[in-house]
């Protein structure tokens, strides 16, 4: 968040897909000129919403202690999905806390994290953090004394590249978008690329190439789905922004490999997918591929090109 304001607070639903303690990550408050260390930092998941000691108590099932649903003003734990029980793999969790008795304000910026961090039995020595590979979905509430920095000067007519995604098999390689922008460019010559997505992806964006305008780190969420709202449309790998700007019902061209897009989307009559359907290993879900080579990344990028050319012309 840039500017001046007040965070309220955050629900939070946990997806745990680890067998044991899933809740001892930190969560951090970076507040206005912090850098590598935060203002704010806590000693826990229970203890920010105040549930600990890991969620806990006397309630019982078979004579094992279970998770307990709490709710009060400004924190709870109001869900527990219990397939397997206490420790399982595949349980959920929703929990919220407000900030009203303990106000959070920044005058710059803000900027919250938390870890996904739980412990496993070790040898003698005692016990080991276990880093995990939970699903997690937050919303964030503050108020806000004025808006977020305006975009800067865009061209009239411009497309919005996508080439970051967390999973390194879904990352198509700059070379790939790099060949497609230039490809565009002699089809459309009026077209102008802007790429977007985290700071950490600012790098994938210089790699594309000159005359693509980098803004990689520079928008809030807010300013991206305004870039993206103004745009002619999207282009990139399955990733979060991407589903932003199907959302939008703006023209989506996705690349898929690994993942599944008939499970998880993008869905509209603006979207298009793009995915090999001639490997066995076309949706393998796997974050590295195994291969030598990734194979799903290998498309013809000409037929690309000329599709998207056609549908942009005809949405004109």
């Amino acid at each position: 968040i840039e500017g001046e304001g007040h965070y309220v607070g955050t629900y939070l639903a946990w997806g745990v897909n680890n067998c044991g303690w899933w809740g001892e990550g930190e969560i951090k408050f970076y507040i206005d000129d912090d850098e590598e260390f935060p203002t704010i930092c806590g000693t826990g998941t229970e203890d920010y919403f105040c549930g600990s000691y890991n969620f806990d108590s006397r309630l019982k099932l078979d004579g094992k202690p279970q998770y307990c649903e709490f709710s009060t003003p400004y924190a709870g734990l109001p869900q527990v999905v219990r397939p397997d029980g206490l420790y399982r793999s595949q349980q959920r969790f929703g929990m919220y806390r407000w900030h009203v008795c303990d106000p959070i304000r920044f005058r710059k910026k803000l900027r919250v994290t938390i870890q996904a961090l739980g412990w496993k039995l070790g040898d003698e020595k005692g016990n080991y953090y276990l880093p995990l590979q939970d699903d997690i979905s937050a919303t964030a509430f503050w108020y806000q004394k004025s808006p977020a920095p305006k975009l800067p000067e865009l061209p009239e007519k411009y497309m919005v590249l996508l080439p970051g995604t967390r999973w390194e098999s879904k990352r198509f390689p700059t070379g790939f978008f790099a060949a497609l922008v230039r490809k565009l460019k002699e089809k459309m010559p009026e077209l102008k690329f802007v790429a977007a997505g985290a700071p950490s992806e600012a790098i994938l964006a210089d790699a594309i190439g000159e005359g693509v305008i980098n803004l990689a780190g520079k928008t809030t969420l807010a300013s991206l789905f305004e870039l993206l709202r103004s745009s002619c449309g999207a282009i990139g790998n399955d990733s979060g922004p991407l589903h932003a700007a199907a959302a939008l019902n703006i023209p989506v061209f996705g690349f898929y490999g690994p993942t599944e897009p008939g499970l998880t989307g993008p869905w509209g009559d603006k979207t298009k997918v793009f995915q090999r359907d001639d490997l066995p290993c076309i949706g393998c879900l796997k974050r590295q591929c195994p291969h030598d080579r990734v194979l799903c990344h290998d498309m013809d990028i000409d037929a690309v090109a000329e599709y998207i050319c056609n549908k942009l012309n005809n949405n004109d």
